[in-house]
């Protein structure tokens, strides 16, 4: 799954620096195969899926201190 990261846009590069935080994100779609697929026993061992009902999303959100440049991610996946 590709995720892509982003950062907020700043004027100058002193506010970059007297920032809090730096803060990224990204969204990423990780549905799996949308037709095909075995059911696995969820139905008859012959059944097979038709689609997709709806699709599911990864979304990154990471947290950089500017001072120590420690990093923190949260990420949360649809289910």
């Amino acid at each position: 799954v590709l995720l892509l990261l982003g950062c907020a846009c700043v004027n100058t590069v002193s506010e970059l620096v007297d920032a809090p935080w730096h803060v990224g994100v990204g969204i990423a779609d990780c549905t799996g195969p949308a037709a095909e697929v075995v059911m696995m026993g969820y139905a008859d061992n012959n059944h097979k899926t038709a689609g997709i009902h709806m699709r599911l999303y990864a979304r990154a959100f990471v947290f950089v201190d500017p001072s120590s440049r420690d990093r923190m991610a949260f990420v949360n996946v649809d289910t």
